[in-house]
């Protein structure tokens, strides 16, 4: 029964990272689970983590998980900024 989980290529879908992870998180599972996400720097791979860190903090939001206090404090939309620097990183002029 495997207890780790990889992620190096994720998709923009949520759900399915997350399901993914639960596939893991067995009833019948007794040892510690781990997740662990292959993130090159100043990728879209930086930028898609981004987006799921906010999609999760939505849904956490919507679900009643945390209050909008919570939610405002924590919230990162800087995905601008992200594309930015993986379409123009500094000193390619």
């Amino acid at each position: 029964m495997a207890n780790h989980a990889i992620f190096f290529d994720r998709s923009f879908s949520l759900d399915d990272y997350l399901q993914a992870q639960d596939r893991i998180h067995r009833i019948s599972q007794r040892r510690e689970c781990h997740i662990w996400n292959l993130i090159a720097t100043g990728t879209v791979d930086d930028w898609v983590d981004m987006l799921l860190a906010a999609k999760h903090l939505a849904a956490q939001l919507a679900q009643g998980d945390i209050n909008s206090t919570e939610y405002r404090r924590r919230a990162n939309y800087d995905f601008g900024r992200v594309v930015r620097e993986i379409l123009e990183p500094r000193g390619s002029t």
